[in-house]
């Protein structure tokens, strides 16, 4: 039985050039949890970062795909949000 449970990929949607951290508008953020995300927001312009609703942060987007090993592939093979939402949408076909 196929799982309808849908991982996210959380990509830039801006470009930030900083000390720590090189992104480019349509790469994977290094780490893939919410809060240290929110944490560059200040970086981004985005000072109220930690009190906004995720879904209004302008310099994140998503790409729900279908299983662990599928985000796997897409980071370990650095694609871009281009790429992950091809194969996501790909992979939804089956």
């Amino acid at each position: 039985m196929a799982s309808s449970l849908n991982w996210p990929m959380y990509f830039s949607t801006k470009e930030l050039k900083s000390r720590n951290i090189n992104l480019r508008p349509g790469e994977a953020f290094p780490f893939q949890d919410k809060h240290s995300i929110r944490l560059l927001g200040p970086a981004f312009g985005v000072n109220d970062a930690m009190n906004k609703p995720f879904s209004e942060l302008d310099y994140v987007t998503s790409v729900d795909v279908k299983s662990p090993a599928m985000a796997e592939k897409i980071k370990n093979l650095k694609m871009s949000l281009r790429d992950a939402e091809k194969l996501a949408s790909e992979a939804g076909k089956v």
